[in-house]
């Protein structure tokens, strides 16, 4: 049964008696409030709560030996310990402050757009280290990022990686 038009919605009332947004309040307590279609709210974060830093970044991999050839090998990462709890397939990449995880899965996923960059201080020098390892390099020319060139290729597994350097020229 639909409530009489004079009374308020206790839930209403409750988000109401919260509100911080006199115009928001005054939206909600209007007993024609239905006609508003929808209302944003937003959520500042507590400040001594805020999200710090991106901690790792996991990829699935099938084969860890032909991974660590790739990331330890032919890009040159360095490779750290993993916690003994982790009895699966995989290891774990130092680059900077952030950690690389490769995660053995049985089955490689279906390739994605999605991907995680790095940053190289000679693009150009990077493309022909991966080309000459068997890598296609696609240059992205579409969406251009002033200041930096860029290349996408996919890892053994088929996982998308980009890099990043400082641009050089006018490419």
């Amino acid at each position: 049964m639909p409530m009489p038009s004079h009374e308020v919605n206790p839930c209403l009332n409750f988000f109401n008696a919260r509100s911080s947004s006199p115009l928001l309040a005054a939206l909600l307590a209007a007993p024609d409030h239905s006609k508003f279609m929808s209302i944003s709210i937003r959520y500042a974060p507590m400040k001594s709560n805020a999200v710090q830093r991106i901690d790792h970044v996991a990829i699935d991999i099938t084969d860890v030996e032909r991974a660590k050839a790739f990331y330890g090998g032919l890009l040159g990462l360095t490779e750290i310990p993993r916690p003994a709890s982790f009895t699966f397939g995989g290891a774990w990449y130092r680059i900077g402050p952030d950690i690389l995880h490769l995660v053995s899965r049985p089955e490689s996923i279906p390739e994605a757009p999605h991907h995680f960059c790095l940053y190289v201080p000679d693009i150009f020098d990077w493309a022909r280290i991966v080309e000459s390892a068997g890598f296609a390099v696609v240059w992205d020319t579409r969406y251009k990022i002033p200041g930096v060139d860029r290349f996408f290729m996919r890892d053994p597994d088929g996982n998308r990686v980009e890099f990043q350097g400082k641009e050089i020229g006018g490419s």
